[in-house]
């Protein structure tokens, strides 16, 4: 696995899409989910993104509206005021839908790391199996792990959707060859990764996270 991800634009790194979703959020929202669909390693960092700027809105314009709706019966300029007061209005409810789209987006990243665990790390192959573990329905276990492998983050592996099970295409790594690599496990996804024993920089081959592994 060799980290050869894209060179992000600087628009879309970090405190950029932040301080977007602040000036103008609906703009800062279509940079983030735009980004999300097309790097797997910054569903976290935009879950997290979202929350903060939301938080940052709601707070800071909701105390602003209240203070402004408390001041309106002794401005003079009332229609000023007004506009003013539905400003700081929309940025509060701007603020709680950004906080209710990196809640849910940190809903789906949490039951991907469960159907990674199931899948990748302790080999389960039966939908029905899953969803009985994992405590939701048949129906819904079979979309998540559709939507799984359509988004990249089941490399290798097919859903048969009639029999409800899981395979993987790619081949496994002989016993014999296998001392020549080292396992570690993602912390963005959960998955068990095996890579060279030569150290350095790698990528999750499940979400692109990189991390740096030890060589042995």
């Amino acid at each position: 696995m060799q980290n050869d991800r894209n060179v992000i634009p600087w628009y879309l790194n970090g405190w950029a899409l932040i301080g977007a979703l602040i000036i103008f959020w609906p703009v800062g929202l279509l940079l983030v989910l735009g980004r999300v669909k097309t790097d797997r390693s910054f569903h976290g960092a935009a879950a997290r993104s979202l929350q903060v700027a939301g938080w940052i809105l709601t707070v800071t314009f909701g105390i602003v509206f209240l203070i402004g709706l408390i001041g309106l019966p002794s401005e003079s300029n009332k229609s000023i005021a007004v506009a003013g007061i539905a400003i700081c209005l929309l940025l509060t409810v701007g603020g709680c839908i950004l906080i209710s789209k990196g809640a849910k987006l940190r809903r789906i990243i949490s039951r991907r790391r469960q159907f990674i665990s199931l899948i990748v790390n302790e080999q389960s192959t039966s939908i029905d199996s899953m969803a009985s573990q994992l405590g939701c329905r048949v129906e819904v276990a079979l979309a998540s792990v559709r939507a799984m492998i359509a988004d990249g983050f089941l490399p290798g592996f097919e859903l048969d959707p009639d029999t409800r099970f899981v395979s993987r295409l790619v081949a496994t790594t002989a016993a014999s060859d296998r001392t020549a690599f080292v396992l570690f496990t993602c912390t963005g996804c959960g998955a068990r990764n095996q890579v060279t024993r030569h150290g350095g920089s790698t990528v999750c081959e499940y979400c692109d996270l990189p991390t740096v592994v030890e060589a042995a």
